[in-house]
Parts: structure tokens; sequence; C-alpha cells
């Protein structure tokens, strides 16, 4: 009994863990990669399950989904920021791209 309470007590802590960037409103693209983009920042997400974890693995398919995203939508992006997440109970790793737009304003 003891490992039923606390196992449902595990699952309803993992709900809680990091969700820093939910309030972020994203659309799918047409690559299906969920993005956000405001008059100076696009946003790109890209998640997948991950049986055995590989960090390294799922930012290197951000960042093609970052550029494939921006040329999508046809704007340019100096560079990419980059941060990555992982929920263990779930195995979910997830990535979050950040690039500041290039004005063109003179």
């Amino acid at each position: 009994m003891k490992w039923l309470k606390l196992s449902l007590a595990l699952l309803v802590v993992s709900g809680c863990a990091s969700h820093q960037y939910e309030s972020l409103e994203m659309e799918e693209s047409k690559n299906g990669y969920n993005y956000s983009l405001d008059e100076e920042t696009l946003t790109v997400q890209y998640q997948e399950y991950q049986f055995s974890p590989n960090t390294t693995e799922v930012l290197i398919k951000c960042r093609k989904a970052a550029k494939k995203v921006a040329r999508e939508l046809s704007v340019e992006v100096l560079d990419f920021d980059y941060t990555t997440e992982r929920n263990s109970l779930l195995g979910m790793t997830s990535c979050l791209a950040f690039g500041e737009l290039i004005s063109h304003d003179n």
C-alpha cells in the first residue's frame, strides 16, 4: 500500500515539473514543430520520447527544427539560444530555441 501511495505522489509531483514556458501560445508549423513568433523573437519547441535519454540528440534536432521554421516563416534570425529539459518520469526530453529576429529598419 505504501508503494501505491508513493507512486501516486510521484506522479502528481512530476506534473508540477518545470513548465516555465507554458504561457507561450504556440502554433504548429508545416513540419510539425511548435513555434511562437512576435515582433522581436522566434521561439521553437521540439520534444520527443526517449527511453534512453540523449539530450545532445534532441538539441541537434531542435537546432534543425528552429532553422526550418525560420525558413518556413521567411524570417531572419541572427542566432538561436537553446534550453533543454528532461522529464524522467514521462521519458520526454524537450528543447526550446529562442532567436532574436534581424530587423531591416534603417
